[in-house]
């Protein structure tokens, strides 16, 4: 289950993200990459996933990690963001905000 309130995203243990981003005021074109970054903690150094996303054009930035990717990320209250990295510039697209992933009962 995937729940978005305002930036923050709350999805249970294992599931699949698959998560549409739309920037406001801002355009990515097809040579820029994507950056999305989980954390344990903002100020840590060492994220818990960081995937580039390429080939996206546009306002819409469609985030996927698989299952195998999300169950590196601890139950409980992480951060992320995405970065636009274009050529020698660096745009963070959003503040921090919560990635709360939920436990679950069933075990698969």
């Amino acid at each position: 289950m995937l729940q978005v309130k305002g930036n923050d995203l709350y999805i249970s243990y294992g599931d699949t993200l698959d998560v549409i981003f739309r920037v406001v005021g801002f355009e990515v074109e097809l040579t820029d990459k994507i950056r999305f970054t989980v954390k344990d903690e903002v100020y840590d150094k060492e994220p818990l996933v960081e995937k580039e996303f390429t080939n996206i054009e546009g306002t819409d930035i469609n985030i996927v990690l698989s299952s195998e990717e999300m169950k590196k990320i601890k139950v409980g209250t992480n951060y992320y963001d995405l970065l636009c990295i274009k050529e020698d510039n660096k745009v963070t697209l959003n503040f921090p905000a919560k990635l709360v992933v939920e436990r679950v009962v069933h075990n698969e």
